[in-house]
């Protein structure tokens, strides 16, 4: 029982360990304070981190994270808006800095792709309906054709 407990305490301490840096907002207003740390927490898990494999920068460890959680921070007290915020890491790091891609014609495929799979696939389906009710229809009418000879 100690060993399950051991291991289950073991496990979650990794969890700690992947917390994002803390971060000081106390030389502003106490309610500026509180909507500039709830921005810098969305903007954190909506930039993705450039050396991990689909990981925000809020639960990556790598440096290049820990910088660009830095910058947000920076660019949050120069009193920059998401938006620009959003725009300069893509400018500094590539649209695969964004988890919101935007719609332009290299990223129609991405956008549009899983529509047209749907279209795609619905019209499989029809197509196999259709085919089964016409092999149905025409082993019914074998059959009594067979009935009447």
């Amino acid at each position: 029982m100690r060993a399950c407990v051991g291991l289950l305490l073991w496990c979650f301490s990794a969890l700690a360990v992947a917390a994002i840096d803390p971060v000081d907002f106390s030389q502003f207003e106490p309610e500026q304070a509180a909507r500039l740390q709830a921005r810098y927490h969305e903007l954190n898990t909506i930039l993705r981190c450039p050396k991990c494999q689909n990981q925000n920068i809020a639960g990556s460890n790598a440096p290049i994270a820990s910088d660009m959680r830095r910058k947000v921070r920076q660019l949050l007290a120069d009193g920059k808006t998401d938006t620009d915020i959003e725009q300069y890491m893509v400018e500094r790091y590539g649209e695969f800095a964004s988890y919101r891609p935007p719609v332009v014609r290299r990223t129609y495929f991405l956008w549009f792709g899983p529509l047209l799979f749907l279209f795609i696939m619905i019209g499989g389906f029809l197509t196999m309906l259709r085919l089964s009710r016409r092999n149905s229809q025409s082993d019914v009418q074998s059959e009594k054709d067979g009935e009447i000879r």
